[in-house]
């Protein structure tokens, strides 16, 4: 396939929506950004424990603490064993607890002796009372959850905020060929919901690394509206933006939700 480059504005280009595509697909980003944005905090919030209690557990200090009461209470596992402590630091007296296994529950009276480390500069921050299992056990469990919510919430950072970046660097500052659509599909997803894509191929010029160009064809797909789905045809000429370095990532400049302008 041969073609003409697409007359486009010089990059970077400055863009605008498309006519008749609407606010609907931006209101919807800026939804699924503000109901994140809680879950973003939480994340970062869950990645400090992660950190701060290896440096606790390094540079802390032991102090001497008490036994000051035993608790229980009910959950759907069954029951939870919580050892409440106090412990003073500089002349304050601080109080605390933990979560212990039925064994060591049973094992544990008030006013029993215990150590417990902390932070000098920070005594009331989690602070590790110091029993027979090894407190570095607790560290990995922070990590853990630290990285299995943010592994999830990076999904929705990224369908609401990096892929709409990237969309909007290409028709900036991507190079413009001539393309053809090779099909278009119907998406039915688990829950009913319909996607319209179309498939398309272009021929991209590649600079090499000793200064040569080199022609290659690619295919690229692009999620569509429903309007310009059914006015999509196989053969189709379209216009596609290319990101020179990475050759692979493009669209289809004729469905973009916005369009270059003088």
């Amino acid at each position: 396939m041969t073609a003409p480059l697409i007359e486009l504005p010089p990059a970077p280009r400055r863009l605008r929506r498309r006519p008749g595509v609407g606010i609907g697909p931006a209101v919807g980003r800026w939804l699924v950004r503000l109901i994140i944005l809680p879950h973003c905090i939480v994340g970062i919030g869950l990645m400090l424990p992660a950190i701060y209690v290896p440096t606790l557990l390094i540079f802390g200090d032991d102090v001497p603490g008490v036994i000051a009461g035993l608790s229980t209470s009910r959950a759907k596992s069954g029951l939870n064993y919580r050892v409440h402590f106090s412990y003073t630091v500089d002349g304050l007296n601080y109080t605390d607890k933990d979560t212990v296994n039925a064994y060591e529950y049973s094992s544990t009276h008030v006013g029993q002796q215990c150590k417990v480390r902390v932070l000098q500069s920070l005594p009331s921050t989690l602070p590790q009372r110091l029993t027979a299992q090894s407190p570095w056990l607790v560290a990995p469990q922070y990590l853990l959850m630290a990285l299995l919510w943010n592994a999830f919430i990076s999904i929705f950072v990224w369908l609401a905020w990096v892929a709409p970046w990237r969309t909007r660097q290409l028709l900036r500052f991507g190079v413009p060929v001539a393309g053809q659509i090779i099909m278009s599909n119907r998406i039915r997803g688990n829950k009913g919901g319909v996607t319209y894509q179309i498939q398309y191929e272009y021929l991209a010029l590649i600079d090499d690394q000793n200064g040569e160009v080199s022609q290659q064809l690619l295919n690229g797909k692009m999620a569509i509206s429903v309007k310009d789905f059914f006015s999509a045809e196989p053969g189709q000429v379209v216009t596609v933006l290319f990101d020179p370095k990475k050759p692979k990532r493009s669209l289809a400049y004729d469905f973009a939700e916005y369009q270059a302008v003088e």
